[in-house]
């Protein structure tokens, strides 16, 4: 009798560290489990060069009048972007965080120059090259940054 209510306890006990365990745990799952987001995985690291099309107004030789027509458009270059997979990026010499949400594909700048985004969001150009997307001043501003 006492070697089956030793082997019972036992049985208990096991199942008692398995199912905490397993409540304690992530979930299983690659995502980090429940309803969390991981916030850095997915966007792709490296060195995106930034670039901008400025409007050239007619009559002021490009100087920025809006009150002059737009006759043609300027590309311009910008900072690069440095990402890291561990939530940080460089840019102009600052070392900043952001957060990245795989199922939207948006980029939320922490902290540092980006974080004056209205907006931004990992794409694909039509030639298949991955680009971040920085949106300004309501999205007026778009800094189209490609990896390299």
């Amino acid at each position: 009798m006492k070697k089956h209510t030793l082997l019972i306890n036992s049985g208990l006990i096991c199942l008692l560290l398995f199912c905490l365990a397993f409540a304690c745990g992530d979930g299983g799952d690659e995502t980090g489990g429940g309803d969390r987001t991981d916030t850095t995985s997915g966007l792709p690291a490296g060195t995106y060069a930034c670039a901008t099309t400025v409007p050239i107004y007619a009559g002021q030789g490009g100087s920025g009048s809006s009150t002059y027509p737009i006759y043609n458009f300027s590309r311009q270059t910008r900072d690069s972007i440095d990402v890291k997979s561990n939530g940080t990026y460089s840019v102009g010499g600052s070392r900043c965080n952001y957060s990245y949400d795989p199922t939207t594909k948006s980029i939320q700048w922490q902290d540092c120059p980006f974080a004056e985004a209205s907006s931004s969001q990992l794409t694909t150009d039509d030639k298949g090259n991955q680009q971040i997307l920085v949106k300004f001043n309501n999205d007026k501003d778009v800094w189209d940054c490609t990896r390299q």
